[in-house]
């Protein structure tokens, strides 16, 4: 029963997002499931790490090739309301992205430490560029210059190429070019 529960739970994580299923025993001794990390109260935990995001043919096609070129991650733990606010974020703006905990492993916390320097979280890593701590305007900024959408919603199929004669093929091909040096 559990494992269906933590397969369902596996198939259900957006096809945008990646990151880690925890499984954990609370005081009472229930048995939790979820994607975001446990409270520190939790025994038992056992974290099952999902490796890259998935980008879904779905998603639009600007979203999709920034992934590709600059993928982002998100290196958070049960941190409150900050790291609740840096996760709704990306999932607003339908940014793939791979979620890591660095209380997850001594791994995580070095590759962390190395790409910022410390263990600030939440911390967002789109390329190699990164942004510590969450402000919507500076989080935003970087995922524009990465060529991320403003807004997510588009399927790739609203996304084709327009005739050649219509004026908004090159506003929007402009708009969805990564910005030079990036």
């Amino acid at each position: 029963m559990r494992l269906a529960i933590l397969l369902v739970l596996l198939l259900s994580v957006s096809p945008a997002q990646a990151g880690s299923i925890y499984r954990w025993v609370d005081k009472s001794g229930k048995v939790h499931v979820s994607d975001q990390p446990p409270p520190s109260t939790a025994r038992q935990v056992n974290e099952i790490e999902t490796s890259t995001p998935v980008v879904s043919d779905d998603l639009p096609y600007a979203t999709r090739l920034a992934a590709q070129r600059f993928p982002v991650t998100l290196y958070m733990n049960s941190c409150g309301e900050v790291c609740g606010k840096a996760r709704s974020f990306l999932i607003k703006r339908g940014i793939p992205y791979n979620m890591k905990n660095p209380e997850a492993s001594q791994a995580i916390k070095d590759e962390l430490r190395q790409h910022a320097g410390s263990l600030q979280v939440p911390t967002l890593l789109v390329g190699t560029h990164v942004a510590k701590g969450f402000s919507e305007s500076e989080w935003g900024d970087l995922l524009d210059s990465a060529g991320y959408p403003r807004f997510a919603g588009a399927k790739a199929r609203d996304l084709g190429a327009a005739p050649a004669s219509a004026p908004a093929a090159s506003a929007g091909a402009a708009a969805n070019k990564p910005a030079e040096g990036f």
